[in-house]
């Protein structure tokens, strides 16, 4: 015959209080790191924008074939700023100007089926 396993009050109480502290905990840690990334996320869009404009505005008169060499410099310069990777500038059909940076050959093939649409090439 088996004998049952019995738990005393006791220890049913602190495996209640354990399983409560566990739950807050992992809710709270997962919330804290949603609204972090979301934060540093959101952050690197801002800033990322903030580039973009500056060199929109400093090439304003410049955006178009004829003028490589320069927007190509500009996109040089863009590297120059922290946690700037890669800088592409785009004509208002979608085919690069300039690019800088992009050495990769799998984030070229990301940023190509990847490129901005309609309200991303008017800033």
């Amino acid at each position: 015959m088996r004998t049952k396993i019995r738990f005393n009050l006791k220890f049913k109480f602190i495996l209640m209080i354990a399983f409560v502290i566990v739950f807050t905990a992992i809710t709270l840690t997962a919330y804290f790191v949603y609204s972090q990334r979301s934060l540093l996320i959101g952050s690197a869009e801002k800033k990322g924008m903030d580039i973009a404009k500056r060199l929109a505005n400093s090439n304003d008169l410049n955006v178009s074939p004829q003028f490589t060499d320069i927007l190509r410099n500009s996109t040089e310069n863009a590297l120059y700023e922290e946690d700037v990777i890669y800088s592409i500038i785009y004509d208002r059909n979608g085919e690069i100007l300039a690019e800088s940076g992009i050495i990769d050959p799998e984030v070229k093939d990301y940023l190509f089926y990847s490129k901005p649409t309609g309200s991303d090439i008017l800033l």
